[in-house]
């Protein structure tokens, strides 16, 4: 008699069972909304960092494009030969205000009785500019010391020959003057530089007699040939 109290009591109600079904389906349903709502949170969120930083690329994109940027070039001088130009030029889409320079580590080196180029870089270095796009200064930077047995400037002048040169300047935006400011530094060494640096050759000169004719039409005709050698060569 205990047996078969024991089995029929532990045998399931075949009532219970869509119940236990139902609940099991609702337990699934709810892991897969809480699935679903985590992917979906997940890709909400990646969308968002991609919208801000696509919206941050864009903003970097409009700025880099429409910014002045100030290039400094250290060339040959067109004074003569072993001398260095600085040509400062604004190759950006918008004016460079309140633009400065400065000689980072070191100073002009004034010769005694300098009284052009070492003051006049100090004075133009001292006092700020606007520069608009697409314009461009040159301006003496190194003259060698002079050679020429009574030379009123002994000494070499204007900035040194090694060195780093600094350019900070500024940018209106909205109506704000100067309110984003940009720094370019350019770094140089000039110690080694005349030795591997193309200079313009000005021409053959004729071994004749000055007072003959013939010898300055052929130093004219030497002249012409060096021009149009170097119009050729500035193509390259």
């Amino acid at each position: 008699m205990s047996p078969m109290i024991l089995a029929s009591s532990a045998a399931p109600d075949p009532a219970l069972l869509p119940t236990w079904i139902g609940a099991i389906a609702t337990a699934a349903a709810v892991i897969v909304a809480i699935v679903a709502i985590s992917l979906t949170y997940r890709q909400v969120r990646l969308t968002a960092i991609q919208l801000r930083d696509a919206s941050v690329q864009a903003a970097q994109d409009s700025e880099d494009r429409t910014r002045p940027y100030v290039t400094m070039n250290i060339v040959p001088s067109i004074a003569r030969q072993g001398a260095l130009d600085l040509i400062v030029t604004n190759t950006g889409a918008t004016a460079a205000t309140n633009v400065r320079f400065e000689l980072l580590g070191d100073g002009f080196g004034l010769s005694d009785d300098d009284t052009h180029v070492g003051p006049g870089l100090r004075d133009f270095f001292s006092t700020p500019f606007e520069l608009a796009p697409g314009a461009k200064l040159r301006l003496f930077w190194h003259l060698p010391e002079s050679r020429a047995e009574r030379s009123d400037k002994p000494g070499a002048m204007g900035a040194p020959v090694t060195g780093e040169l600094q350019a900070t300047y500024s940018r209106d935006v909205d109506g704000q003057p100067g309110s984003r400011e940009y720094v370019t530094k350019h770094r140089y060494d000039f110690t080694f530089w005349p030795k591997i640096t193309p200079q313009a050759w000005t021409g053959k000169h004729n071994e004749g007699s000055s007072s003959d004719p013939l010898t300055h039409l052929k130093n004219i005709d030497f002249g012409v040939r060096a021009i149009a050698h170097h119009v050729g060569e500035s193509t390259r």
